[in-house]
């Protein structure tokens, strides 16, 4: 693959657009594999002419073909010989899946340009993979459609494996198969032109004869009218649906996806989500659907429309939880497959595998092996609407007990907050040995997420010119003085721009009242439960957030030595693993919304009297160096919570296997 590459990459001209660009090599490279191929014997008369798209596909078809608009461009002196020399002695296309005119469009497609569209290619072994899921028999008549098909990898490997239940090697037979497969069978739909083009080549290219196709459409799937005739007609769904977030989305098409999908996309919905309630409607009854996406909705609140929609409307067959695992190249999205059916069942027991956290596998095809997942059934109506829980019957037994002896939520009795946005670091953050340089009451402690383990902020030795405080940066010369090389950089920000904000001011500097309280302060993002009680003051940045106290009656007796204690338990830890939401790696996503959804005990004054105790002795054996000690009283601590919550050994160890 890297010589075919290498060989593509001498076609660049740099006097040509991006767009043109690609064009001209896919071109390029579709004349090169039916030459290799002996599609078409000669090309000397095709690179003299026009070089179109239709006037080469009118060569091959021995018939003049109208499928690709496009502006007439002739060869220069200069590339005739270079393209002719490439076509006959570049690297052989010869006998080679053509697919690969896919995987060029892929290789010359910038990362800028894949991001804006949500075009994320998908690859092979995972395309067999959801394929096989859908268990089709390939031999009957059936009809398959992807509405965002990119380059149509999927209905490439449909073809492919409709082709492979045929046992004659009759030329004739293969062709009238061909054709049937692409005149009735399948379908695809996407928005860009450049992406339906290198679809149609590539099951053009399927077969030496040239057969029009006619059921792939240049529209987008969601927003065009699609033709009735379609309409509930497909026996089979399949896609990886472009993942675009809100605010990459123009706001005017924004407003009219809000009126036509309003139930699943709206706040910060992605435009995958919309994808959903069109495919089960182009769904035949017991149609089925199966898609790669964002596994976003899975626990997000802007998920919850899409999460009651699937459960209300469709029955969950399969859903392969990528858990965190980032294996599709430049798609920073977290991943999961899910396989529904156009059919309502009540007691249906859905199939669950997910794939073990932070995989390092050589090959795509390694991710199915059963080595590589955990599988497991749970009823499909244990799914609530604010947020999925995809885990063993084992998790939700533990869950129960924790939700039955549990009244309150933490956001009942705890308010939260974010730390401050700067704007520039550079600028505000001074080491250790500058804080002599200014003012002191300007100055105040500063941590980063690194500095917050279990119990423990260590310091960071750095400090925070807090210029909030300052009304008129001429009486404080020091100051004005160290942030003048700043200043065209910090005028700049968006809010001092706008006159919300003073140049030599923090951009949120947030309500310093806040930091100067008793507080619980913990990452935005970690891998594990990592909360620590402050009681020094400490100013922190945006990636930590805060939890102070409320004063109702839920917090009659409650400490934050105790809520400290109880969220750097074990149990704690496998509680809010279950629902919160996962990142890349073995990343959680540690926002207030989802940490104050966990419920806690607030009548047994014991075990509170008892945390109060187990906190100081945890402090006192971390000052003085004594791991194993620490240890120790973290155990007792599950100890309690186990006995609280009548957890059973086999219980105990599916905590501690988290």
């Amino acid at each position: 693959m890297k010589k075919f590459f290498q060989d593509v990459e001498i076609l660049y001209n740099s006097t040509l657009s991006d767009e043109d660009n690609n064009l001209f090599i896919i071109k390029a490279v579709f004349l090169k594999y039916l030459y290799d191929n002996e599609y078409i014997y000669e090309v000397k008369e095709i690179l003299r002419g026009p070089f179109t798209i239709d006037r080469i596909i009118s060569q091959w078809a021995k018939e003049e073909i109208h499928s690709f608009k496009e502006e007439e461009r002739f060869l220069n002196e200069r590339y005739y010989p270079i393209l002719l020399d490439y076509i006959k002695g570049g690297h052989t296309f010869k006998g080679i899946n053509s697919n690969i005119i896919g995987f060029v469009y892929e290789h010359i497609s910038s990362e800028i340009s894949k991001k804006k569209k949500g075009m994320f290619y998908t690859p092979p072994s995972i395309v067999k993979h959801m394929i096989d899921i859908l268990h089709v028999d390939f031999s009957t008549k059936h009809k398959v459609l992807d509405p965002a098909c990119g380059s149509g990898f999927f209905l490439s490997a449909w073809y492919d494996e409709i082709l492979s239940t045929v046992n004659s090697n009759s030329a004739e037979c293969r062709l009238k198969l061909h054709q049937f497969i692409l005149t009735n069978q399948l379908f695809g739909m996407d928005k860009d032109p450049m992406a339906v083009l290198i679809s149609k080549l590539i099951l053009h290219l399927k077969n030496p004869i040239f057969t029009p196709i006619h059921n792939f459409f240049c529209q987008d799937a969601l927003l065009d009218q699609i033709d009735q005739s379609l309409q509930s007609s497909f026996d089979y769904i399949i896609g990886n649906p472009p993942y675009i977030g809100h605010k990459m989305i123009d706001k005017n098409i924004s407003s009219i996806l809000k009126k036509q999908y309003g139930d699943v996309f709206y706040d910060k919905g992605d435009l995958s989500y919309c994808f959903f309630p069109l495919g089960v409607s182009l769904l035949k009854e017991e149609g089925q659907l199966i898609y790669i996406s964002s596994r976003y909705f899975i626990e997000s609140p802007s998920g919850k429309g899409l999460r009651k929609y699937i459960s209300s409307n469709t029955r969950i067959n399969k859903i392969v939880d990528f858990n965190g695992n980032r294996l599709i190249k430049g798609a920073k999205v977290d991943l999961v497959i899910i396989h529904l059916s156009k059919r309502i069942s009540e007691k249906n027991s859905m199939e669950v595998y997910k794939l073990k956290e932070d995989l390092k596998v050589k090959d795509y095809s390694e991710i199915f092996q059963s080595d590589s997942y955990k599988g497991f059934f749970m009823p499909q109506s244990n799914l609530r609407e604010d947020g999925w829980i995809l885990a063993e019957k084992i998790a939700h037994d533990i869950l129960k007990k924790i939700n039955d002896k549990t009244t309150i939520a933490l956001e009942e009795i705890c308010d939260s907050f974010q730390g401050i946005i700067t704007g520039c670091d550079k600028a505000f953050v001074l080491d250790d040995g500058d804080k002599e340089l200014f003012d002191k009451e300007l100055l105040v402690p500063w941590i980063k997420n690194k500095n917050i383990q279990k119990y423990e902020i260590t310091d960071s030795k750095k400090y925070l010119l807090y210029t909030d405080y300052i009304k008129d940066i001429r009486k404080y010369s020091k100051a004005e003085e160290y942030l003048n090389p700043f200043k065209e950089v910090l005028s700049n920000r968006r809010e001092c721009k706008s006159g919300i904000r003073k140049w030599y001011m923090l951009q949120w500097g947030r309500n310093p009242d806040n930091f100067t309280r008793p507080k619980i302060v913990f990452p935005y993002k970690a891998s594990y439960n990592r909360f620590a009680y402050d009681q020094n003051h400490l100013f922190f940045s945006a990636d930590i957030y805060a939890l102070v106290l409320k004063h109702n009656l839920f917090t009659e007796n409650m400490s934050y030595k105790y809520l400290v204690c109880l969220l750097n338990s074990s149990l704690y830890e496998f509680y809010f693993k279950t629902f919160g939401k996962k990142l890349g790696g073995k990343l959680y996503d540690y926002y207030p919304n989802t940490v104050m959804r966990l419920k806690i005990p607030n009548s047994n004054i014991k075990i509170k009297d008892k945390f109060k105790e187990y906190y100081d002795n945890i402090k006192y054996y971390t000052e003085v160096g004594e791991k194993e000690k620490v240890r120790e009283v973290m155990d007792r601590i599950d100890d309690e919570l186990y006995k609280y919550f009548g957890l059973s050994d086999e219980e105990k160890r599916a905590v501690t296997s988290v």
